[in-house]
């Protein structure tokens, strides 16, 4: 290995202080989506909701509603490229996903039909 090797290897702290800093500089500009942490929440609130046969046709409109944030969410920070959150987004539609499965199994599958219970007077 010649010197220029050697010298390549070893970093100066100082240019790594200056990468670090330009590192959080372009973290802090772009914010993370909206419908990320929307998507996640629906996601988990739907998953609880989900458990509860009371609650089935619940947790099926906020988990079609999760999915479809998630889905907004996802192509909106792929194309602009200006939000983060990706992950928070799969994650959120995970949950909805799964809290829709969920919810369609408690409920007794296809056999059943989905009644919205009615309070008579």
């Amino acid at each position: 290995m010649n010197e220029q090797d050697e010298k390549d290897q070893v970093r100066n702290p100082e240019t790594v202080q200056k990468e670090t800093v330009v590192v959080k500089e372009e973290v802090e500009k772009h914010p993370v989506s909206s419908m990320a942490i929307i998507s996640l929440v629906l996601g988990v609130i739907s998953l609880l909701a989900s458990v509860f046969k009371e609650l089935d046709l619940v947790a099926l409109c906020l988990g079609a509603l999760g999915v479809l944030c998630a889905l907004i969410g996802f192509f909106t920070a792929r194309s602009t490229g200006r939000h983060r959150g990706k992950s928070l987004v799969i994650v959120g539609l995970v949950l909805s996903l799964l809290a829709i499965v969920v919810a369609f199994f408690m409920h007794g599958g296809i056999n059943q039909p989905f009644v919205v219970p009615t309070i008579k007077f």
